[in-house]
């Protein structure tokens, strides 16, 4: 194996174990995918998964620099953080027209009383 600084090249036969593992990843996601029920996609979702591309396009105009430098570490916790606020608004339950008193197909908000 090649090495630089600290980073070590995958190269012979080390690169069988890493194809076997990420093959087995991939085929655990597609049983996954299609084991579970779909979830479904809200707004949130949308709306972060825009910021997360908004934050990468940022980064891609700052040459993407290793996060050594401040502005290079700043958007790469940001995307971090980002990309988990997305993973999780898929997991929130989802709210029905009623409880959101959806106004344009004519439902009222529910009355609370205090």
């Amino acid at each position: 194996m090649r090495q630089y600084g600290t980073w070590i090249s995958y190269s012979g036969t080390a690169r069988l174990p890493l194809a076997l593992v990420l093959l087995a990843v991939a085929a655990a996601l597609c049983y996954a995918g299609i084991r579970l029920p779909l979830l479904k996609v809200s707004r949130a979702t949308f709306f972060s998964l825009a910021l997360m591309l908004a934050v990468f396009a940022v980064w891609a105009l700052a040459g993407f620099g290793y996060p050594s430098a401040p502005v290079p570490t700043a958007l790469n916790v940001t995307s971090k953080i980002v990309a988990f606020v997305a993973t999780l608004t898929l997991f929130l339950p989802q709210r029905t027209p009623a409880q959101t008193g959806d106004l344009a197909a004519g439902q009222p908000r529910p009355q609370t009383s205090d």
